[in-house]
């Protein structure tokens, strides 16, 4: 009786220690899990937009940063904008030609991979609207820092060379990278017509002429008219169907008239 005790002992002993084996044999599974990430947003108005040597628009815009921490007082901030520029007129963003004033198109841009050391100290997620208030020679006189505003005065950055801002007006495109530069805008962009525009061109067209398979018109009547009321290509389908012909014949009236031939 005292063996089948002893050994039942010993069996459950060697029982629990191989478990323990089994459990220590294991491999540990951390859990991953994804940093806290809250986003801010500022509205920013007169902003003034650089180029190649010169400021060349004033911008406003949505801008958001993205703070996710890392680990204890480490931040990966990312920031995007999203808004509209208006051309001062001058020199175009280039600085390989010039703009005309007043043309509005909007732009896109992205800076990834800023990290921030600190602590966050903004009690909103919405940090309110500002006017720059930069002149055309980039001076502002109420600019202040968006990181400021989430981590207070206090905050370091390292801000590394991963931004680039996109800008679209009409067809043409102006990229500012860090990776380097590309394309312009400049002169004065032919944009479609607003459509009430659209609508005065067309009736204005229709009551001098009538009905497209009847028009008999002079060149020089077309060509003026075309030039006063600025009706131009892209306006509409019914542009390609009206005014080809006789741009056309405005043409080949201008060519016989000065010899050029055709």
């Amino acid at each position: 009786m005292f063996k089948k005790v002893v050994f039942g002992l010993m069996g459950l002993l060697l029982a629990g220690l191989g478990a323990f084996a089994t459990m220590a044999m294991r491999p540990v599974v951390k859990q991953n899990t994804a940093p806290t990430c809250t986003t801010y947003v500022r509205h920013i108005t007169g902003d003034s937009d650089s180029g190649i040597g010169t400021y060349w628009a004033t911008d406003t815009y949505s801008s958001t940063y993205k703070v996710c921490q890392t680990t204890p007082g480490t931040y990966a901030v990312t920031r995007t904008d999203d808004g509209t520029f208006t051309t001062f007129g001058g020199a175009s963003p280039s600085g390989s030609g010039t703009v005309a004033a007043g043309e509005t198109g909007t732009f896109h841009g992205t800076w990834t991979g800023i990290v921030v050391t600190g602590s966050v100290t903004a009690t909103s997620t919405d940090l309110g609207s500002v006017d720059f208030q930069c002149n055309t020679s980039g001076v502002c006189a109420n600019q202040s820092s968006s990181l400021a505003q989430i981590f207070g005065p206090g905050y370091n950055a390292d801000f590394p060379e991963t931004w680039v801002w996109t800008y679209n007006l009409c067809d043409q495109s102006w990229v500012n990278s860090a990776d380097g530069n590309s394309g312009n805008i400049e002169g004065s962009p032919s944009c479609p017509k607003p459509v009430h525009q659209i609508s005065t061109c067309f009736k204005a067209w229709t009551q001098l002429y009538g009905p497209y398979d009847q028009q008999v018109v002079h060149p020089d009547v077309a060509w003026r008219i075309y030039n006063s009321a600025k009706c131009g290509f892209g306006d509409g389908g019914w542009a390609d169907l009206h005014m080809t012909n006789v741009l056309h014949q405005v043409k080949h009236a201008r060519q016989h008239r000065t010899g050029d031939g055709h």
